[in-house]
């Protein structure tokens, strides 16, 4: 199922970048999806007997103590009290009152910039592993008290920290569970929330802009005045077509406009070798976003996880990343 839902992805990345791209750079996207099966397959026959029923025994042998799992929700909403009283509050209810879309950026990029290491490591963990497990384990275990509450919290927290995808990261895996248990009334309460909360998001990221900013025709935060169906085209567009988009958009600059790294993309390979780390999420992003860069914006525009591959080995780094995403997928 997982091989699926990254191939699924890969048609998503391909749908995106025809829309914005044409077909220049479909063969490498399709390149590294034939790559990941080819490596999914191959690794899947040559370890199925041998792992066989072994991870399933192990699996059936952990138990979780329930009073144990209680006492990481108290854990759990302790963390987001304490990080919410540190910013002076929730941020995205402070960004109503903010008229400007560069406010309104600034104010959530110091949510994490102007954070501890260890307060953005506690938050990151809590909302990419303990509040998606929590939600999912408290609703199998029929705790309604403590479902509600991680819940709540948890919608709340991935609200105030102005990040779409947190809402999607929290309830995922509840969302996912639900449907194969065919819990209809769960699948239409967590899909509205998600629904819900990704819109207003975008509604507060899009105020009146500034008349000193050139708006990019791509970003679909500098709207005024956005009636509902031009939140869902924004969503639909940042979902199913920006993604491919930036791909398409490292492919155009990758070795045209930025060489090859050979090993100087991975941190941990510069450590090593004594070399300088280059982020080329950063040095593209005046590149491909030159209207902002033109008014001083500095940012970033991650991609993909085999483009980063590819920007450091070229077509072979398509290849190797199929060969790795397998691996991980086999592994899990």
């Amino acid at each position: 199922n997982l091989i699926i839902i990254y191939l699924m992805i890969v048609v998503v990345l391909i749908y995106g970048a025809a829309r914005t791209s044409g077909t220049d750079h479909l063969s490498k996207i399709i390149l590294h999806g034939l790559s990941a099966l080819f490596f999914y397959i191959s690794i899947y026959l040559f370890t199925k007997k041998i792992l066989k029923n072994k991870a399933s025994s192990i699996i059936d042998k952990i138990s979780l103590p329930h009073k144990f799992a209680q006492i990481l929700g108290i854990l759990s909403c302790t963390q987001i009290i304490i990080h919410l009283i540190s910013l002076g509050g929730s941020p995205a209810i402070e960004a109503l009152s903010i008229y400007t879309t560069e406010e309104v950026s600034a104010l959530r990029n110091s949510i994490t910039e102007n954070a501890s290491s260890l307060t953005n490591y506690l938050s990151s963990i809590n909302i990419r592993g303990i509040l998606p497990f929590l939600i999912l384990y408290f609703l199998i275990k029929k705790d309604r008290k403590f479902y509600y509450l991680i819940l709540f919290l948890g919608i709340f927290y991935s609200f105030s920290l102005m990040q779409k995808s947190y809402i999607v990261t929290v309830l995922l895996p509840t969302l996912i569970y639900c449907s194969i248990k065919l819990k209809w009334g769960y699948i239409f309460k967590h899909t509205i929330i998600i629904g819900f909360t990704v819109v207003s998001l975008v509604y507060i990221a899009s105020p009146t802009p500034s008349k000193q900013v050139k708006p990019d025709e791509n970003d679909i935060t500098y709207r005024s005045d956005i009636p509902l169906v031009n939140v869902l085209y924004g969503i639909q567009k940042r979902m199913f077509e920006v993604p491919g988009e930036i791909v398409s958009k490292w492919f155009d600059n990758i070795p045209k406009n930025k060489p090859f790294l050979n090993g100087r993309g991975y941190r941990f390979i510069t450590v090593i070798t004594g070399e300088e780390y280059v982020r080329y999420d950063a040095e593209l992003y005046p590149i491909i976003r030159p209207n902002y860069a033109e008014q001083g914006y500095t940012g970033t525009v991650n991609t993909a996880s085999f483009m980063y591959d590819y920007a450091n080995f070229g077509i072979l780094g398509l290849i190797i990343s199929g060969f790795f995403i397998s691996l991980f997928i086999i592994i899990i």
